[in-house]
């Protein structure tokens, strides 16, 4: 093989090689913008024996709020997060912040929710899929078992991944998947940094769990406990 010979031959690999790269990449951007759409597609509150507030941004609590206002559910469940590493160096320099399921009581009594409808449970909780297995197991564990329905207050772009993860674990349970309405998200969530990332973040999430992924902590989880004051 001569040497023009031999960079005609490298010349279409390397085409073929972009074509299918480039192919690739748009139809890669295109299954993100339709998951994107699905994303949000929220279930309509309606009645139910129990909610649960997910971890998170502190609009969840607030909206729960608002529903337990409106007679959806007597009782509101909210798991204990993992403390992030960079949280243990705060009391270094005197700063006192509450853990993340404190503040989520305080808004929730805040906005009309009594102390004794405030449940916890949970510790060191690390993703979606583990505050699911922990609610069933102390759910479960209760004279009444399971409720028929559930409601799960989330945000907007979690909706589809929090709904399938809670279907898996309370089967035999409606569970609808509520997101908060105080919390941005754009229709055109391209646009902006912070939804964009919060979309490719969450299908990269989403294909995870699917594929079989999860995330758990080590930690046992306590009995589950009323909020202080109950």
């Amino acid at each position: 093989m001569t040497a023009s010979t031999l960079r005609r031959a490298l010349g279409r690999l390397f085409m073929v090689t972009g074509a299918l790269g480039l192919g690739l990449l748009l139809a890669g951007a295109g299954a993100v913008a339709v998951v994107g759409g699905l994303l949000c597609v929220q279930d309509e509150p309606r009645s139910a024996e129990a909610m649960v507030v997910l971890g998170g941004q502190y609009f969840r609590p607030v909206h729960a709020a608002r529903l337990y206002a409106r007679g959806l559910a007597p009782e509101v469940w909210i798991s204990r997060p993992e403390t992030p590493p960079e949280a243990t160096l705060l009391p270094q320099v005197g700063v006192d912040l509450p853990p993340q399921e404190e503040i989520y009581r305080r808004l929730l009594v805040l906005h009309g929710v009594p102390e004794a409808a405030i449940h916890f449970y949970g510790r060191e909780v690390q993703s979606t899929a583990e505050e699911a297995t922990l609610l069933a197991q102390a759910l479960r564990a209760r004279p009444q078992g399971p409720p028929q329905t559930l409601l799960v207050v989330t945000s907007p772009y979690h909706v589809l991944r929090a709904r399938l993860i809670f279907e898996a674990a309370f089967p035999g349970t409606q569970v609808l998947a509520v997101a908060t309405p105080d919390e941005p998200f754009p229709r055109r969530w391209w646009s902006r940094q912070g939804s964009a990332v919060r979309v490719v973040n969450e299908t990269a999430k989403l294909t995870w769990y699917l594929l079989g992924g999860r995330f758990s902590s080590s930690a046992p989880a306590p009995a589950p406990a009323p909020a202080p004051g109950s």
